[in-house]
């Protein structure tokens, strides 16, 4: 193994000597605090020092039994329910390792998500779902992709997956509404150069006409919704359909509200590509009510 500088050493040891004193001043700082509150009983420390394997009869960890009657079942799910999140608690609180755990998260997860689009990208047909990890959208027979491994606008994330015209289908639900109009045009070109002729993309977004002012309130930009605060643009059905019209798709709308507050809708397959914020499938439409829909489009690439 080849020898390490020294001059480089010394800062790794001195970060893990940094690391060492901020997990033990912590944990004497944690075992105060139970103690004073209570929670922590004097004989705690030393059942834990002269450990048996015993096992608690409330939540199956050891050493509880040898405190007898003073601790309790709810201090004892306390205690030892709160020592197992120990490690994520230091890791939020100490700076250093809260961004080398977030790094790894991210590498981890793009590398495994590129392996597995890579696998997936060689079946047949080939259907992605655009946005999957943040939409929590997942389907049999569909490859779930992510922006950390395919950005819309990154024409090398496209190169590195796909050969032009060979995707059969993509779905994205309340993706859109996250790109500004000029890189919503950008993406949609994207799309229509590497899908199949034939083949389709199915589009949602929040709908603009709604009727419904706290449904506006909720996905407008800066809406009180979740996610709203990163939305670029509030489309309507004409406005979404001119926008990959211009990227060079003939489009089909399944459903939206109209400038007057009527609502369309064709009657859609699912199986094609399940849209859950819609009429059919929103849990809050309840009663006949459209209370949460979206504008839902088709985009077709002709042979």
């Amino acid at each position: 193994m080849p020898a390490v500088d020294g001059a480089v050493m010394s800062p790794l040891r001195r970060l893990g000597a940094d690391v060492r004193h901020r997990l033990e001043d912590a944990s004497q700082r944690l075992k105060r605090t139970l103690l004073r509150t209570g929670l922590m009983p004097p004989s705690f420390e030393v059942a834990v020092k002269n450990r048996c394997n015993f096992h608690c009869p409330t939540c199956s960890k050891w050493e509880c039994d040898r405190l007898g009657e003073e601790l309790s079942a709810e201090q004892c799910k306390t205690i030892f329910h709160g020592l197992r999140r120990l490690p994520l608690m230091l890791i939020k609180k100490i700076p250093v390792l809260h961004r080398l755990a977030r790094k790894l998260y991210l590498n981890w997860k793009i590398v495994r998500s590129s392996y597995v689009l890579k696998k997936h990208a060689r079946s047949s047909p080939i259907r992605i779902v655009i946005g999957a990890g943040a939409s929590g959208i997942f389907y049999d027979g569909w490859i779930y992709t992510d922006i950390e491994c395919l950005n819309l606008l990154i024409r090398k994330h496209w190169e590195r997956y796909f050969r032009k015209d060979s995707i059969d289908a993509m779905l994205a639900e309340h993706v859109w509404e996250h790109l500004t109009i000029h890189d919503g045009l950008v993406a949609a070109r994207h799309c229509f150069e590497y899908l199949k002729p034939g083949g389709y993309l199915r589009v949602a977004v929040p709908d603009g006409f709604h009727p419904d002012p706290k449904y506006i309130e909720w996905v407008k930009v800066g809406g009180a919704g979740p996610g709203a605060y990163d939305h670029k643009v509030l489309y309507n059905h004409e406005s979404l359909k001119n926008l990959f019209l211009k990227a060079g798709f003939r489009v089909g709308l399944l459903e939206y509200f109209d400038s007057e507050g009527k609502f369309h809708f064709v009657n859609w397959d699912s199986q094609a590509g399940k849209i859950h914020r819609s009429r059919r499938f929103d849990k809050r439409n309840v009663n006949g009510e459209s209370k949460y829909t979206s504008i839902i489009l088709d985009a077709y690439k002709d042979a």
